[in-house]
């Protein structure tokens, strides 16, 4: 592609002049004081003179040819070297899964080209690795800090490549944990007599005022009875605000503990509008009588569920076990029972749940929670895989972090959910593919590290859970490492794009060659990428 034309070659006697004071400050301290300037002094006179004369002759540059100025160069004794290439990263979106292979014998078939605008014509990118690459999406962003989840943001949209691509955007308080239901299935040869005694002991827990504990028993078949239990916090105070609305002044509930356990859920006042600040986001008081909380000067007519907030957590191991404790102390004919423990997400399965962690549902039921959130802060990327692959094969996806040093890469680990099996316990095998140091997209002079992996598939995985300590603030899927070096044929003629297609001719100076290549190589490039730049075969590029 043609080389453009350097922009205004002009200078500026005023940044001249300020590079000048700023010099002669570091050997002679009076200068960096501005008070002190003296306009008569004759060395400055003759400073500004000369920074005149070099911002009018510099200016008088940009009138002659670019072909002119090369001359000029070298006349001087230099020589003007091609530019180096670009690089850069960009996500293929395949119609199916596949490897996109790269021959010495021939230029990569894959063009890449940015959008071309009133100010900016097309460049053209080409790949420079081989990567295989297969239909996937990301399909929700959270955060865990300090045990609760937070929710990131979403891909870009919802099919197509934003799909493949999604940004931190926000950081919102994750309310998946408030459909979270706890199922006892258990086996009988007379259901109708365990259901009559498992509604009693039900009954009989009530009156002990848990409050914030609710039950429901089901018979999904002859030889199965169920019971339900999920947290329902508007329950807890039911008893003294029957309406379900608040009086108005103080509002007490019932928040007794289970059996053996001092636990309640950890809550907080809730960010309702009517709700007093000096209120919101705080713990509730303890209550006047033992088993009871307080919260003091609440408006009248609230809805008491929307009092309190669950923090972002999932209810403990050892209060799922607790839960069935508590209500077999209620009757001794339970105790012998041993149910079988199931656990989920309303609305995961109806699509009904939208920008949340649906992942959740399945760890928390494979008793995964553990597993994956063992680290105080970490994110999660939840994707899926879109196609069937007999062979399995490696998949690419790639990170952009922040503020993180190349040798020291916090642990990555992916998880997958296996078609019909869930998430497996035990992370997948994968590798680092390169490391690149680019400008940080949002601005200013600090770069970023973006980190392509390659992750081991197996052949029935559907879905990918990335868990990592390293906070990206992106993360992208079939990612490529591209450079801005198209393909020519004879190193003399090319065809570049554009609206209509433009043949033009290519000065030798403006052909990437090796030179060009070690030149590139000798910036801050880490060293698996300078690997991959260096197998290029130039004369295919």
């Amino acid at each position: 592609m043609r080389i453009p034309q350097p922009g205004l070659l002009q200078l500026d006697k005023d940044d001249l002049l300020r590079d000048v004071r700023d010099r002669l400050a570091e050997r002679f301290p009076d200068y960096a004081d501005e008070s002190e300037y003296d306009a008569s002094d004759p060395a400055w006179i003759i400073l500004e003179q000369s920074a005149w004369l070099v911002e009018l002759l510099s200016q008088q540059l940009d009138f002659y040819p670019y072909s002119m100025v090369q001359e000029f160069v070298h006349m001087m004794g230099g020589k003007l070297q091609p530019s180096v290439p670009s690089l850069g990263v960009c996500i293929a979106q395949p119609a199916e899964a596949g490897k996109m292979e790269l021959f010495d014998h021939r230029p990569a078939p894959w063009r890449f080209f940015t959008l071309q605008t009133e100010e900016m014509d097309m460049v053209e990118f080409a790949p420079v690795e081989q990567v295989h690459v297969r239909p996937s999406r990301i399909l929700n962003v959270s955060k865990l800090v300090d045990g609760e989840l937070y929710r990131l943001g979403m891909a870009k949209s919802e099919d197509g490549i934003g799909s493949m691509e999604a940004w931190q955007s926000y950081v919102k308080r994750s309310e998946i944990f408030e459909g979270e239901w706890i199922r006892y299935d258990i086996i009988t040869s007379n259901a109708e007599d365990l259901l009559e005694t498992l509604n009693a002991a039900i009954e009989g827990l009530d009156k002990r005022q848990l409050g914030w504990l609710d039950f429901r028993t089901d018979q999904p078949s002859p030889e199965i009875v169920s019971v339900f239990a999920r947290v329902d916090l508007g329950k807890a105070f039911l008893t003294d605000t029957p309406t379900g609305l608040t009086m108005g002044g103080d509002v007490q509930g019932r928040w007794g503990t289970l059996d053996d356990s001092v636990w309640t859920p950890p809550v907080r006042v809730k960010d309702h509008p009517r709700i007093p600040v000096r209120l919101k986001g705080r713990s509730p008081m303890p209550g006047s009588r033992r088993g009871t909380i307080l919260l003091p000067g609440i408006p009248e007519n609230i809805p008491v569920g929307e009092l309190l907030e669950r923090k972002s957590q999932p209810l403990p191991t050892n209060i799922v076990e607790a839960i069935w404790i508590t209500l077999t102390h209620m009757d001794q004919k339970l105790a012998s029972l041993k149910p079988t423990v199931n656990r989920g997400i309303d609305g995961v399965n109806t699509g009904d749940i939208v920008d949340e962690p649906t992942w959740v549902s399945d760890i928390l039921d494979k008793g995964l929670w553990s597993v994956v959130s063992d680290r105080a802060e970490q994110q999660f990327i939840h994707l899926e895989v879109g196609q069937f692959e007999p062979t399995g094969g490696p998949f690419r996806m790639a990170f952009v972090l922040k503020g993180v040093r190349e040798d020291s890469i916090p642990d990555i680990r992916v998880f997958a959910s296996n078609q019909g099996e869930g998430f497996n316990r035990e992370p997948l095998n994968h590798r680092l593919a390169w490391r690149l140091r680019m400008p940080d997209p949002s601005g200013g002079q600090r770069m970023v590290l973006v980190v392509a992996l390659d992750v081991d598939l197996e052949p029935a995985t559907q879905e990918l859970l990335v868990a990592t300590e390293a906070n990206p603030i992106c993360t992208m899927l079939n990612a490529v490492m591209v450079a801005n070096a198209p393909a020519v044929s004879d190193g003399r003629e090319v065809t570049i794009e554009r609206n209509i297609p433009e043949p033009v001719n290519l000065l030798f100076d403006d052909v990437v060659n090796k030179d060009v290549l070690s030149h590139l190589l000798r910036d801050n490039i880490p060293s698996d990428a300078g690997r991959i730049i260096s197998r290029l075969s130039v004369a295919h590029m």
